[in-house]
This record gives structure tokens, C-alpha cells and sequence, in this order.
């Protein structure tokens, strides 16, 4: 699954003027050194707006990034898989 998120990722990723790098030991872009998105595990996570991290975890379609225990990233979300399921 993690290698699936990961080969869909790179295909997403790729065109857009961006930065590839590993970051928590799985893919990530970079715009200007901020990281945008990501895979971490089996989800994917992408930095978006206030309203829009509301909107969709109101939804129950993403949840807080926490790529370790009680380190939140606030400006991240990861998507939940009704959202990531087809590529």
C-alpha cells in the first residue's frame, strides 16, 4: 500500500516545477523550501489553508498531519483514503 501511495504520489508530482526530497523517510515536494505535500505511511498529506483543512476534516475526509507523536504540523492534513482510493 505504502509503495502504491508513493508511485501515485511521484506520478502526481510530476510537471509541477517542485522539489522532491524524503522527508520523515517518505516522499515529499517543496515550492520555495516549504514542503506542500507528501506521503507518510499509507496517507497522503498536503498543506492547505485554514478553511480548507476545515472544510475537510469536517468532512471526516482528513485528520491532523502527525508524523510523530504529539508533533502536529497545524498547516497539514492527511487525506483520508475516500479521498485518496483512485488515483
Amino acid at each position: 500500500m505504502e509503495e502504491d501511495r508513493s508511485r501515485v504520489f511521484a506520478e502526481a508530482v510530476r510537471g509541477i516545477n517542485c522539489d522532491n526530497k524524503k522527508m520523515f523517510g517518505c516522499p515529499a515536494s517543496f515550492v520555495n523550501g516549504s514542503m506542500f505535500a507528501g506521503v507518510h505511511g499509507a496517507r497522503l498529506f498536503v498543506r492547505l489553508s485554514e478553511q480548507e483543512r476545515s472544510a475537510l476534516m469536517d468532512a471526516g475526509d482528513a485528520r491532523p498531519f502527525e508524523p510523530m507523536k504529539e508533533r502536529v504540523m497545524k498547516e497539514h492534513v492527511a487525506l483520508s483514503e475516500t479521498i485518496t482510493a483512485d488515483a
